[in-house]
């Protein structure tokens, strides 16, 4: 659901933080930049204002008045100085081509009042006194109304400035005003929708949910297609139909349970079924064999005896019916594990030693390629014997002609893995699958129990055991086992 929920959400807040993190840093820009144009001018009208008054005060302060260079420093240097200033004043806080213009005019004007100022000094510093040609006060006066024609310019200059900025001021704000309160109005109607688009999703998904429950409550198979939701359902709904589905699943998996043990069952009856057919085949023939043999006995052409042959015809038929039936006691009563930690070379070494000549007498040569050191395995000595005895017959029989078997044993990870290879004609196809199941078999005179046998025992000590044809021939017998602890080893050595 969160998936649904969390796109709209996160697009408001993106949405209200972008509009406030804009519009605040809009305006402290607006702010600094109106505080700052305010400041400027505001110093250049106290600059303009001071200029003006200093210009006046030079104008009362009559230049030819003064009789000596002494009393002219005096009484008009402070005026002099207090003019450069709001002039410097003027020049930093000047940004705009008229203010600039009007400088300029003050600055011409300054430059003629300091150079009379000059002349007046150069007189007074000759003792003189005052000559023909010096500039008059007259003169001054006209150049210093000039000068504060110019700051009044300047004042008026800047205040319109002012007021055009807070105008332009009043303007942004009744403009801001309006943008944040069409963003406050905008974001909830954005959030309704989105909310409204949010609350139409779940309630599909509730719908949705809804005639699901309701159908695998009443168990109805629908044909699926175009389906148009009219009657949504609620959560009050759900929770109910959620209850009878509840118990409809119960019921189900009680009845699946059921089914399961029947299944077991079926198989189990099939496993006899198939464990009796095997035991009667393996008993029919000969006793098949017996029964004519002892029919043509009494049937009076040799007086009632048997010949020698068919003594030991019958008595080799009997054996076999007692192979047959004592592998089945031991496939159906496995012997119990005595288990101990040994080194599984020592059952497999036994094994090649027992079948080593049988191997001789059908020209099989085995080939054994032992672990250098111990492979310690948690099992039974005499089944794993056994098992290894059973492959290496089954090897050495599939040499018809003589061949070659190959046996290795080595240590893989926290496994033992003991490899029997032969070059004989390999397993049929489609036998392999199920070379390890009971009276499987290619032999004419097998039982079909041996590798079952080998199999029941390989799992009882928790390995694996598989069958595989090799490429070029023959056949791999290949049995896992899980490696042992040497805490416990058995003293047994090869």
């Amino acid at each position: 659901m969160w998936k649904h929920v969390l796109p709209p959400v996160v697009t408001v807040i993106v949405f209200w933080l972008t509009i406030s993190l804009t519009t605040t840093q809009y305006i402290s820009f607006v702010d600094r930049s109106h505080h700052r144009i305010l400041a400027e001018n505001v110093a250049s009208i106290i600059a303009a204002s001071d200029l003006r008054a200093a210009c006046w005060r030079l104008v009362a302060a009559r230049v030819e008045d003064a009789k000596d260079l002494t009393e002219f420093e005096a009484r008009f240097e402070p005026y002099l100085s207090e003019m450069s200033n709001a002039i410097s004043t003027l020049q930093k806080t000047s940004t705009t081509s008229q203010e600039k213009e009007i400088l300029g005019v003050i600055k011409l004007n300054l430059g003629f009042i300091e150079n009379a100022f000059d002349e007046r000094r150069a007189h007074l510093s000759s003792d003189r006194g005052a000559i023909e040609g010096e500039v008059p006060s007259s003169s001054i006066q006209s150049t210093v109304v000039k000068m504060v024609s110019a700051a009044v310019e300047m004042g008026r200059h800047n205040r319109e400035i002012i007021e055009q900025e807070e105008a332009n001021q009043k303007e942004l704000l009744t403009r801001m005003t309006y943008a944040r309160n069409f963003s406050i109005i905008l974001g909830p109607v954005v959030g309704v929708i989105l909310g409204w688009r949010i609350t139409a999703r779940l309630q599909r998904h509730v719908s949705t949910l809804a005639i699901t429950l309701r159908n695998a409550a009443s168990d109805q198979v629908l044909q699926v297609g175009e389906v148009s939701i009219r009657n949504a359902g609620d959560f009050k709904e759900i929770q109910k139909l959620s209850e009878q589905v509840k118990v409809q699943m119960r019921q189900a998996l009680k009845d699946l349970e059921q089914a399961k043990q029947e299944v077991i069952q079926s198989e189990r009856l099939a496993a006899v079924g198939e464990l009796a057919a095997g035991i009667a085949h393996e008993l029919r023939n000969p006793l098949t064999s017996v029964k004519l043999l002892l029919q043509h006995a009494v049937s009076g052409r040799n007086e009632g005896q048997l010949e020698i042959e068919n003594i030991e015809l019958i008595l080799n038929e009997v054996a076999r019916m007692e192979e047959s039936i004592q592998g089945l006691l031991d496939f159906s009563r496995p012997a119990k594990l005595s288990a101990r930690v040994h080194d599984i070379r020592i059952p497999l070494q036994r094994a090649i030693t027992l079948v080593s000549g049988r191997a001789h007498t059908n020209r099989v040569e085995i080939k054994y390629h032992p672990n250098e050191g111990p492979l310690w395995v948690d099992g039974d000595l005499e089944q794993l014997h056994l098992v290894f005895v059973n492959i290496l017959i089954n090897a050495v029989e599939a040499n018809e002609n003589g061949g070659t078997i190959v046996v290795a044993a080595n240590r893989h990870y926290d496994s033992i893995v003991i490899d029997i290879r032969d070059s004989g004609h390999g397993i049929p196809s489609e036998i392999l699958p199920r070379v390890f199941e009971p009276f499987v078999t290619t032999k004419e005179s097998g039982t079909g129990l041996g590798l079952a046998l080998c199999h029941r025992v390989v799992t009882n000590h928790q390995g694996t055991i598989m069958a595989k044809n090799q490429p070029q021939g023959g056949t791999v017998f290949r049995v896992q086992l899980p490696t042992a602890t040497v805490a416990n080893a058995t003293s047994l050595s090869l």
